[in-house]
């Protein structure tokens, strides 16, 4: 039985200005101040998770209750084990637990933190890649459970990284479209893969930010694979509509886009994010 990748993937890059309605971190945690906000803005453009992450952990000195911080720095460690495929898994794997630590402790400072059940499940999810099966299939029945806790109660923080709330959601498509269709995964896990709950999902995600080429692509994909599974042809003619829309763009989603319109339809049961793929 094959683990594959159920989680959030990267999503690393930060524009220059908010989008409309944008929450900012100083205005949420104002024992920041201004001059550690603008150090803390400053590594996250140049993409420095860790050292963003760093002086996060400085604020918390003065801040040591505040949810906010603790759910960022765990975004900050997510999102460095992303953008670091290279890593040995066990150093990323650590990076995965360590923000699945810092989260659930945001979760314990305010059990109502939307933002802190993300990041433990991101960080949850992403450690069924990095450690052994027996290991992996506890990991996914935990991150099942921490995602139906998620959706009950949906994100509202939205950034210059975008919607929290689409991140969700294209996080719950991963999750049920790459999960195996299989009755050993559904006996270990408790959970099994739903195609048609994946397309509802990335649909969600892509009315959130429809701007964004690896919704699209995702959304793409899991129409594909509902399509084939159902033999449906109007989900897959929908599906290569996505994925053509998502391959006319730039960067490596696009490629993916490109590539997965290459083949059969059920292929998109199996496509990763991962930087590495």
């Amino acid at each position: 039985m094959r683990i594959r990748s159920w989680a959030i993937g990267a999503a690393l890059g930060l524009g220059l200005a908010l989008p409309a309605g944008a929450q900012t971190l100083m205005a949420a945690v104002p024992q920041l101040g201004v001059e550690l906000l603008r150090q803390h803005e400053q590594l996250e453009r140049e993409g420095d998770q860790l050292g963003a992450a760093g002086l996060l952990e400085r604020a918390l000195a003065d801040a040591p209750e505040d949810a906010t911080l603790h759910w960022r720095i765990a975004r900050h460690l997510v999102r460095h084990a992303e953008a670091h495929p290279e890593l040995p898994a066990a150093e990323r794997g650590a990076f995965y637990q360590r923000a699945r630590e810092w989260a659930s402790a945001g979760r314990a400072l305010a059990p109502d933190c939307a933002e802190c059940c993300l990041y433990e499940f991101a960080g949850t999810a992403r450690l069924a890649t990095a450690g052994a099966l027996t290991e992996a299939v506890g990991t996914v029945r935990e991150a099942g459970r921490l995602l139906s806790e998620c959706l009950a109660n949906p994100p509202s923080w939205r950034d210059a990284s975008g919607s929290e709330e689409a991140a969700l959601y294209y996080g719950a498509s991963v999750y049920y479209r790459l999960m195996p269709d299989s009755e050993v995964m559904r006996w270990a896990t408790g959970q099994r893969s739903d195609a048609a709950r994946a397309v509802e999902f990335a649909r969600r995600a892509v009315e959130l930010e429809g701007a964004r080429p690896r919704y699209r692509l995702e959304l793409g994909a899991a129409l594909l694979c509902d399509g084939a599974r159902r033999a449906d042809r109007a989900a897959i003619a929908e599906g290569r509509r996505w994925l053509a829309d998502a391959a006319s763009t730039e960067g490596a989603d696009a490629a993916r886009a490109r590539e997965l319109l290459s083949h059969a339809p059920r292929h998109g049961c199996e496509l990763s994010h991962d930087a590495e793929s």
